[in-house]
């Protein structure tokens, strides 16, 4: 298939277009507008975590163990995670790439005894080819 420059393919009202949103995308109202959608797609993520993280009550690991409620938590949290993410991190935007990984970071930290957490870990890493 031969492919024609941009140029000869489109119409002038294509091309007018095009420059016109080339023109806004790269204008003062075009990024504030970006900027405002990725706050709020940052607001809906952090509020849709928030209530995962107000039950976190020992992020830290300690030889003692967690109790029940803590285990529920994390085990919610990292359902919740796993189900949100893409599944491929192309579609997913850039500011959330390796959420998933790093919340598995953290709970293997205060979870660190726990093997049912290790192996879902090493399940979720295998299932991502990695």
């Amino acid at each position: 298939v031969a492919q024609l420059p941009l140029e000869q393919s489109a119409s002038d009202d294509e091309l007018q277009e095009l420059q016109n949103a080339s023109e806004y995308a790269y204008s003062h109202e075009g990024l504030a507008d970006m900027r405002a959608s990725r706050h709020e797609a940052v607001d809906r993520y952090a509020e849709a975590r928030a209530p995962f993280e107000r039950e976190i009550r020992r992020p830290y690991f300690h030889a003692k163990p967690l109790d029940a409620a803590q285990i529920r938590n994390w085990r919610a949290y990292l359902s919740w995670e796993v189900r949100r993410e893409a599944p491929d991190q192309a579609s997913t935007p850039k500011w959330l790439r390796g959420s998933t990984m790093r919340l598995f970071e953290r709970c293997l930290v205060a979870c660190a005894l726990y093997p049912e957490f290790w192996l879902r870990y090493a399940y979720w890493t295998e299932s991502r080819g990695a």
